[in-house]
């Protein structure tokens, strides 16, 4: 019996062997990465799992008086919510860092720290420590290095972390210059090479810096060559820069600027590349096509000098907000592509005229909550609490009053009290490309214009139902899904313009009503009025039908839901409002049978 069990334990750890050995081929191929930090040198290398060539390479920051732990460990996801996102609170240091990637437990890759949810309230201390053992136990890294683990390491992802048997001096000088990445432009091989140091007077070469690497970087930027930022460091994206140039010209792609070649790239007659992202102090052709079109389109007021400045760069930001563009100071290809789209779209609007702009100046109100505010469904704090707003939070401000201000969070209109508020005011610029209309109902009104015509017809047709956008000059895209909204419920062709016509009927006291804003209780509002009069039909309320959502409106609401098992979450939703209308109708129908 006995050996009956020595052998049946046997079996089963050579079955145990190969079971383990199959879940490692799994886990190689399904697993994409394998990752190793090196504590003696501080230095995280990702390689291929397939076949162990290096796909990321970068400099870190591993805990003090041995707070990492060594071992082989296999990435975990125990907080999805907060994990491997834009930003992770650390409740112990009160600070956040960015895409924290979790290794185990507590241990995680993460950027370094910063104070708040702000890229400018970085931890020097922390940044000026990269390269040396000073974390509280989790693997630092800078955040790029950090969103990339977070974006291509999955969970199970094996981790290595390990004392490191002889130091690299020469590999963390160069990862202190920059990652090594695998679209650089270089195999790792010619990454760690030594070959890219200047060698002879005048020459510039990676690790060197000064003024004369910022003129170089601004020229090659300006050139479209230049895919990094302007450092004042020859760093691999400089390297890179210089070599794509030199290809370009049909020299050998060495990487070194010679005197020769930076005499030529500061020529006015250096060939273009298109692809690059101009920034602050870049110069150039590309710049100076970019302030031609801006400066056409009425957005640039400055001289076609081919210096990237930072009225450029405001130039820019202005741009974005007009066109609703992600918020950047920078010109990638595709925003300047928009840019020219732009321009030719507006030359053949006005193909006679020019193009014409008006940069109109208002007063923008922002609110951001001092700390935790409660937001209550009315302005008081004894009606029905919807949420909490965390501190530091953006609201939209709809509308102030005594005590309290209402205001829209995440789609959800409540009120706040004003002692949770900072309210502030500030000068806004916009640009708007068309037709100037101040009056409503004295021209017809489509994309093609702005003016304070817009907002009267955007808060009437809120007021019945329909227009569910920002109040704006503008006469956008959603302005007009209103406009065709209120078009089908009249019987019209939906066309999207407001007709002289059109705008009287929709001013009229007896508008037809729609359903697609949202209501909620402190609405007055004739979509409000329309809901009541179904209510009065229905038998739940006994009230006038004064357009005021108070709390008799909201007690009828509440009896009609009861009446239908349905439950009641103080707003009254597109859907809840058709089906009191529709329930109206059908009740009215039953009983002219």
């Amino acid at each position: 019996m006995h050996n009956r069990l020595i052998c049946l334990f046997a079996v089963l750890a050579l079955l145990g062997l190969s079971l383990a050995g199959s879940t490692n081929a799994l886990a190689i191929d399904n697993d994409p990465y394998r990752i190793e930090v090196d504590l003696l040198n501080q230095i995280t290398t990702v390689y291929h799992a397939q076949d162990g060539s290096v796909a990321r390479q970068m400099i870190c920051s591993s805990g003090a008086n041995n707070a990492t732990p060594e071992g082989t460990f296999h990435m975990e996801q125990t907080r999805p919510d907060t994990d491997r996102v834009e930003w992770y609170y650390i409740t112990s240091y009160r600070c956040y860092v960015k895409y924290a990637t979790r290794i185990r437990g507590p241990i995680l890759f993460h950027s370094l720290p910063y104070a708040e949810k702000d890229m400018s309230t970085l931890d020097q201390e922390a940044a000026s420590g990269m390269g040396k053992a000073v974390s509280h136990g989790c693997i630092r890294l800078y955040w790029q290095d950090a969103k990339w683990i977070a974006d291509n390491c999955p969970v199970g992802t094996e981790v290595r972390i390990f004392y490191g048997e002889k130091p690299r001096d020469e590999l963390k000088r160069l990862l202190a210059i920059g990652s090594f990445t695998e679209d650089c432009g270089l195999t790792y091989d010619q990454f760690i090479s030594s070959d890219f140091a200047a060698h002879s007077e005048g020459e510039l070469g990676r690790g060197d810096s000064g003024d004369a690497v910022t003129a170089l970087q601004q020229r090659l930027g300006g050139l479209g060559f230049l895919t990094g930022s302007v450092s004042g460091i020859y760093d691999l994206p400089t390297l890179t820069s210089v070599m794509r140039y030199q290809a370009a010209r049909g020299e050998a792609a060495t990487g070194v600027a010679t005197e020769a070649q930076i005499d030529a790239i500061l020529n006015e007659d250096s060939p273009v590349a298109d692809d690059t992202v101009l920034d602050i102090g870049m110069r150039g052709p590309l710049v100076v096509a970019l302030q031609e079109r801006l400066g056409d389109i009425g957005l640039y007021g400055g001289m076609a000098d081919g210096v990237y400045s930072d009225a450029l760069a405001q130039s820019v930001r202005t741009f974005c907000e007009c066109t609703g563009a992600e918020p950047s100071q920078q010109a990638g290809p595709e925003l300047r592509g928009a840019v020219e789209a732009l321009h030719r779209t507006l030359t053949e609007r006005f193909p006679e005229g020019g193009i014409e702009q008006a940069t109109l100046s208002y007063e923008s109100v922002t609110a951001v909550t001092i700390n935790e505010a409660p937001l209550f469904q009315a302005a008081s704090s004894f009606s029905r609490k919807l949420t909490t707003v965390h501190r530091n939070t953006p609201v939209q401000l709809i509308e102030r009053k005594v005590g309290w201000s209402r205001v829209d969070y995440g789609g959800r209109a409540g009120y706040i009290a004003n002692i949770h508020l900072n309210i502030s005011r500030s000068e806004v610029s916009e640009c708007f490309w068309g037709h100037r209309v101040d009056i409503a109902a004295s021209a017809a009104l489509n994309t093609h214009c702005f003016g304070e015509a817009v907002p009267t017809l955007q808060m009437r047709l809120r007021a019945l139902g329909f227009y569910t956008g920002a109040i704006g000059l503008q006469y956008d895209e959603t302005t007009a899904e209103a406009v065709c909204a209120y078009q089908e419920a009249v019987g019209l062709t939906p066309t999207g313009e407001a007709s002289e016509t059109l705008q009287e009927a929709i001013f009229e006291s007896d508008a037809i009503t729609g359903t697609r804003v949202t209501l909620c209780e402190g609405d007055e509002s004739p979509a409000v009025a329309a809901i009541q009069r179904a209510l009065i039909a229905l038998g739940c309320y006994e009230g006038p039908s004064h357009g005021r959502f108070d709390g008799e409106t909201a007690d009828a609401i509440r009896l009609f839901l009861e009446a239908r098992g349905l439950s009641d979450n103080g707003d009254v939703s597109s859907a809840l409002q058709r089906l009191i209308l529709d329930s109206a109708d059908e009740e009215g129908a039953g009983k002219s049978h």
